[in-house]
């Protein structure tokens, strides 16, 4: 399966060629695939350098599926699919 994949700030140095300027990508999938999945064949824990599984999504990222909130790393994606990821944000 495809998903079009688009991450902001420091993440998109860690996509995968080829990504756009505006940190987009389409990304191959195995069928069934789910949001850990991605996580994994983008190697976003290797990349980070740290051990983004130990806790749940929204503790490292905000996800949306088709423009909805997802914090679940088990939830299935499907062909087509739009995923956005934002880096957690700092301040206040």
């Amino acid at each position: 399966m495809i998903v079009h994949l688009r991450v902001f700030s420091y993440l998109q140095e860690h996509l995968p060629p080829p990504s756009n300027a505006r940190g987009e990508v389409e990304f191959e999938l195995p069928d069934q695939a789910s949001l850990k999945d991605l996580f994994i064949a983008l190697g976003f824990e290797r990349r980070l350098g740290t051990r983004i599984f130990d806790t749940e999504v929204g503790h490292t990222f905000q996800v949306l599926v088709n423009q909805m909130a997802v914090n679940d790393y088990a939830h299935p994606l499907a062909n087509g699919d739009e995923i956005v990821f934002f880096p957690p944000m700092a301040g206040g």
